[in-house]
């Protein structure tokens, strides 16, 4: 078992014991839209658990020495998160047949958290705009339709919510048969977090806020996300919405021109 930890003052991070994963550079900053940005490079040991070799967040901050600060703390949660799965694999796999029903919605909700994040992005860049801005990019309530189907049609729900279900599997270190029922509920629970996200983005664009939420994963009465029990982070796998929100607008905008409507 590894033992490890941080210390945190106001500036720096402080990684010891020899047996931990730890950055070897500072948090590299680029800036989009006036706001610093974090790239945070994933250490080669958990690469494959993690499902890619770059984690990119934002640190809200347009004052670079405040970025800074804020990257440094988005990096230890980071690496908090990068140890417990270099830890879990070096445990031995253990191969289950079912899931409880607590644990199916902890990992859905994750998958739903992560991507919702994009959504959190897009709309903090949005309301930075100005007001001509954004009325420029926001669709009509009509429209909402059929930018949403839009975006199911480009969207592999299938395949992303396989391939995130297998990831979090993998990254608690256990293996489920496929045919089981608990994974039939854990891949239709996966899409439906994926659904919401898509719903989360129209919503945005439309100005339509909480319009066909998911109960199971917006909570009715305060409409923030229901978080999962435990605090670990989860990285999305397969296309992201990030790419994919500005194709869809850019239909959307292509087919209704400048003053018409999309056609339903």
């Amino acid at each position: 078992m590894f033992y490890w930890g941080f210390l945190v003052d106001f500036t720096t991070i402080h990684y010891y014991d020899l047996g931990m994963l730890r950055p070897r550079k500072a948090p590299h900053l680029y800036r989009q839209d006036g706001i610093w940005h974090v790239r945070i490079y994933v250490p080669k040991p958990v690469i494959e658990l993690v499902g890619s070799k770059e984690v990119h967040r934002t640190t809200d901050q347009s004052n670079r020495a405040a970025a800074l600060k804020e990257a440094e703390n988005i990096r230890a949660d980071m690496y908090v998160w990068f140890n417990e799965l270099h830890e879990r694999a070096n445990q031995e796999v253990q191969h289950i047949v079912d899931l409880a029903d607590a644990e199916i919605a902890d990992m859905a909700r994750k998958v739903y958290l992560n991507y919702r994040e994009e959504i959190d992005v897009e709309m903090a860049e949005i309301f930075r705009m100005s007001s001509s801005d954004q009325d420029a990019i926001m669709i009509t309530e009509e429209e909402r339709t059929p930018l949403f189907r839009s975006m199911l049609a480009d969207f592999d729900l299938a395949d992303a919510a396989d391939a995130n279900a297998r990831m979090m599997l993998k990254q608690r270190g256990v293996t489920l048969p496929p045919d089981a029922p608990s994974y039939t509920k854990l891949i239709r629970r996966i899409r439906e977090a994926l659904t919401q996200v898509h719903v989360d983005a129209v919503n945005l664009y439309a100005n339509t806020p909480s319009k066909g939420d998911n109960p199971y994963f917006i909570d009715p009465e305060t409409q923030e996300p229901k978080r999962p029990s435990s605090g670990s982070s989860v990285l999305s796998t397969g296309r992201t919405l990030e790419t994919l929100i500005p194709v869809v607008l850019a239909e959307v905008q292509a087919t209704r021109g400048y003053k018409g409507e999309v056609p339903l």
